[in-house]
């Protein structure tokens, strides 16, 4: 982590969530005492483990003992801008592996029955319509920061990717690039079946949402339509003229 950035003085804890969608991995990582949790069966489970320090207590530079063993405080945990910062601990998962991950302050998990409140969250169409009255119950019993973010990530069924290719909507539900590898193995099946009208299609709907593989693959699977005979690679290759 860089914190040339951060002004002297001026500590935060942090996590952080980052989705290789080619991958559909998620890197999940925190810095202080800020927390991921994941829902999984209608319980929360904590992912990721709080940084914190104990330091050993020094009397005129001697260490003062207790029972045999160094006596020890609390003090800050790891945080950005305090400069202690030697490494991050990175856990990595399938992105199908959880429903939703929460990102907690600890000011959100230190509320009695935190849960409750992710779950009414979680568990809504629209958490805006509910934000309210949350905020409203977590400051009648609790002043200190309460941050939380919820995510869900959406992942692309590969093997309901027909319907939507023939129906060719103006917009996609996901973010358009998260089709891709679904998008490639349907065009090299129906290759394989020799299916000129499905790859046509196919074709369109890669043109009407700017959806291309790199320009090797792209060759890689000419070839394969050359191999087959196929008339539309004529089509193909005017897409990739076009890349």
């Amino acid at each position: 982590a860089n914190t040339k950035g951060f002004k002297k003085g001026l500590l935060c804890t942090l996590s952080v969530i980052l989705y290789d969608i080619s991958g559909n991995l998620l890197f999940l990582a925190n810095v202080g005492d800020s927390r991921i949790y994941c829902y999984k069966k209608k319980v929360w489970h904590q992912l990721t483990v709080d940084d914190s320090y104990t330091k050993i207590i020094k009397i005129n530079g001697k260490i003062v003992m207790e029972n045999g063993s160094p006596k020890t405080i609390m003090q800050i945990s790891k945080s950005l801008g305090s400069n202690t910062i030697d490494y991050v601990d990175v856990t990595e998962l399938n992105a199908n592996d959880y429903l939703y991950y929460a990102l907690l302050s600890d000011g959100f998990y230190g509320l009695t029955g935190f849960s409750s409140f992710l779950d009414r969250l979680a568990n809504t169409v629209d958490m805006s319509s509910i934000q309210a009255s949350i905020i409203e119950d977590i400051q009648r019993s609790f002043d200190d920061d309460t941050s939380c973010a919820i995510v869900k990530v959406n992942t692309v069924d590969f093997t309901g990717l027909k319907p939507l290719i023939l129906s060719n909507p103006e917009t996609l539900p996901l973010l358009n690039h998260t089709y891709t590898e679904g998008l490639e193995k349907e065009l090299r099946q129906s290759i394989s079946e020799c299916n000129e009208e499905y790859c046509t299609r196919i074709f369109e709907f890669m043109q009407k949402h700017s959806l291309y593989f790199d320009k090797s693959k792209m060759i890689n699977i000419l070839v394969q339509m050359a191999k087959a005979n196929m008339n539309c690679r004529f089509k193909f290759t005017e897409i990739i003229r076009k890349m």
